[in-house]
């Protein structure tokens, strides 16, 4: 549904809609590329809470396969004290922080077994990284 010109969620917590959204960061030029848990948050619940950003973190790691699925990264933005997400982005390949934050996040769900083989090898594909 669309408010005040705005797509959000009339369900909650939609990966179709999300991944819509972050693409909407990238094609509009007034738009940040990065997408904070709070904007996050206003699409899928309607409102910027604690409660909302929660389940927006909570869902980080969905999102991110589904990205895979589509042969795309998803670059998360971690926090340093606690390492709780803070934003996301769709990962492109001209950029060379992204190119580091991606090679971070990787390192880090490495470390966490967060992913399968098959979805590490995608992830590294689409980074341009060796096996």
């Amino acid at each position: 549904m669309k408010i005040y010109g705005r797509q959000v969620s009339i369900v909650g917590y939609s990966s179709k809609l999300a991944i819509e959204h972050l693409l909407n960061h990238i094609e509009s030029p007034q738009s940040k590329r990065w997408c904070s848990v709070a904007c996050m948050a206003r699409t899928m619940y309607g409102r910027d809470t604690a409660k909302n950003r929660k389940a927006v973190r909570k869902n980080g790691r969905v999102l991110f396969r589904r990205m895979l699925d589509r042969s795309q990264f998803l670059v998360i933005e971690y926090g340093e004290s606690h390492g709780e997400i803070l934003a996301f982005k769709i990962y492109e390949k001209d950029v060379d922080l992204e190119a580091q934050a991606a090679q971070l996040q990787i390192d880090r769900m490495s470390r966490r077994q967060e992913l399968n083989a098959e979805q590490m090898a995608i992830a590294k594909k689409i980074l341009g990284m060796p096996d």
